[in-house]
């Protein structure tokens, strides 16, 4: 679980370890990520924390390694790290968090995913899920730059979906919509600021005028969609983009 201190990888890494699996969280905060790791072996599921920076390709071939020597190889790669800055127009989006938008959120997918299929294609079995965003979907305003970042991890899916069939992995993708994360905390925060609102009479309108759910998503929810594409019961699913939004776009 890449990205699993916190957010979407927490609460993901919490579902996984609470149907029995053991959960691997990476990351490049080991307080976070050793945390995540404590609450999941507390609640008496079996979890690690290794340091993880997904852009440096020799680190990522590494964790892997190691992984494959301690667990026996990786079963299940849920690529969940990635970067969501504040939305921007693209004239004024600064171009060097454009190149850090791609490296991480399409390089480190692909590095983390270059370095797991070798071991697990011998295996013939394996489990590759991408966290992608709804924003790559779906039209909106100053998202044009983070919304290519996270497109590409859908042209990723679908081709190496195609790839890697034959050998028994499946890899498919997720795309979050409102998921009440620290990091979209952070990013409604900013914005209610500049209008001195809280982040809830922000976003609340939003919801109401945009998801028939009416609600946030909870990152947990995100996990159970991850479970049942990690699970056998999966196993003729590839290559497709799962919306998980209270019905985000329905209303488009």
């Amino acid at each position: 679980m890449t990205g699993g201190g916190k957010g979407i990888g927490r609460g993901t890494a919490r579902v996984l370890a609470s149907e029995g699996a053991t959960v691997i969280v990476a990351g490049k905060s080991m307080a976070r990520l050793e945390e995540a790791a404590r609450d999941i072996r507390a609640a008496g599921g079996q979890a690690a924390a290794l340091f993880l920076d997904i852009t440096d390709q020799p680190g990522v071939a590494a964790l892997v390694r190691s992984v494959t020597e301690r667990f026996g190889g990786i079963d299940v790669l849920v690529n969940n790290a990635g970067l969501m800055p504040m939305p921007d127009n693209l004239v004024d989006f600064d171009d060097a968090l454009r190149d850090e938008l791609f490296r991480v959120n399409a390089t480190g997918t692909y590095n983390m995913t270059k370095a797991a299929l070798p071991q697990m294609i011998p295996r013939q079995f394996g489990r590759i899920i991408n966290i992608s965003s709804a924003s790559a979907r779906l039209v909106w305003p100053d998202f044009a730059a983070c919304g290519a970042a996270k497109g590409a991890l859908h042209a990723f899916t679908t081709a190496l979906a195609k790839e890697v069939a034959s050998s028994g992995i499946t890899v498919n993708c997720i795309l979050p919509g409102f998921t009440r994360t620290e990091e979209m905390e952070r990013i409604w925060g900013e914005i209610g600021a500049a209008q001195r609102m809280t982040v809830d009479k922000l976003v609340q309108p939003i919801l109401d005028a945009r998801v028939p759910m009416k609600r946030w998503m909870q990152p947990e929810e995100i996990g159970y969609t991850v479970s049942f594409l990690a699970s056998r019961r999966a196993d003729t699913i590839a290559g497709q983009l799962f919306t998980i939004n209270g019905g985000l776009g329905t209303h488009d």
